[in-house]
């Protein structure tokens, strides 16, 4: 038998851990960054402040909020328009480097930033769309390829 499943969990139910509620925008900020997703290999923040693609995101994103009233959305289309100058690319195409980018970015601002609710919103607007995608492609592949739209009429 299993042990991790034959075991009681209900002790673990009683615990801090789970009695408290932990929100969203705090697991996100606290979220590790993910290896790969700016540059190969970086795995912390402490890698991240290493790379250069990192650092001329965050100086855009300061040249943005100096210029304009800071949005979620202008931030948005910031991180989806950002070319990468060493390569004269888009930077973050895949939304696990626009969430690991505004994590790195969270964790350098302060809090009390006028970047920081902004970049948030951002942050949980693209992580609520990666979750939707894959949560999506999981129906697709579990199904037989017939949308549940077309099941329910």
């Amino acid at each position: 038998m299993i042990s991790s499943l034959s075991s009681d969990t209900t002790h673990l139910m009683a615990t801090e851990a789970y009695s408290t509620i932990v929100p969203l925008q705090q697991r996100l900020v606290t979220a590790p960054i993910s290896r790969g997703t700016l540059s190969e290999g970086l795995a912390t923040v402490e890698d991240v402040d290493e790379d250069p693609l990192a650092r001329a995101f965050l100086e855009a994103l300061r040249e943005l909020a100096s210029s304009t009233d800071p949005n979620a959305t202008a931030i948005g289309q910031l991180i989806r328009k950002f070319v990468d100058p060493a390569t004269d690319q888009l930077a973050f195409v895949k939304l696990e480097e626009q969430v690991a980018i505004l994590q790195y970015v969270l964790c350098k601002i302060g809090p009390d930033d006028p970047l920081s609710q902004p970049v948030q919103a951002t942050l949980m607007g693209t992580a609520n769309i990666q979750l939707e995608i894959t949560k999506w492609m999981q129906d697709i592949c579990m199904s037989d390829g017939t949308p549940k739209e077309f099941e329910e009429w």
